[in-house]
């Protein structure tokens, strides 16, 4: 697996898992990343203020999170794929191993796990998640 903190060398991220209906785990992140600098770009064809899908995103980005049921991963996992993107961060809950095995096949750098603790500038907790994922990491 990648280092984790390669995924934020993109500068641009596409973000999938934005909800018009209520607050979600993606919106969170799109917070922090934005906070950071980040430019963002919610993707979600049911909502006002998202782009439908990543062909409609005025710039090449190369990195995507996705933030939403298995089921629905496995379908963006195919925009993912056509649209040539190069970084997947995939949050608990979004994938299972076919779709991690999907992107991996195609060439793409996949992550997993709670891309908060990895934004510069996040708060404590996020902080001190970190530090014990990287205990952990280290004892494997």
């Amino acid at each position: 697996m990648p280092n984790k903190q390669d995924f934020l060398l993109s500068s641009e991220i596409a973000l999938f898992g934005i909800s018009p209906q209520r607050k979600t785990f993606a919106s969170g992140v799109k917070k922090s990343l934005e906070k950071a600098t980040f430019k963002v770009y919610p993707v979600n064809p049911s909502a006002n203020g998202c782009y439908s899908n990543l062909e409609e995103i005025p710039v090449k980005v190369e990195a995507v999170y996705v933030a939403v049921n298995r089921a629905n991963a496995l379908s963006i996992s195919e925009n993912i794929i056509k649209y040539g993107i190069k970084k997947v961060w995939l949050q608990y809950g979004s994938y299972n191993e076919q779709i991690i095995n999907k992107l991996k096949d195609a060439g793409i750098e996949v992550y997993t796990g709670c891309l908060t603790m990895f934004i510069p500038g996040v708060g404590f907790i996020h902080r001190f998640h970190r530090v014990i994922h990287d205990f952990f990491e280290r004892k494997k």
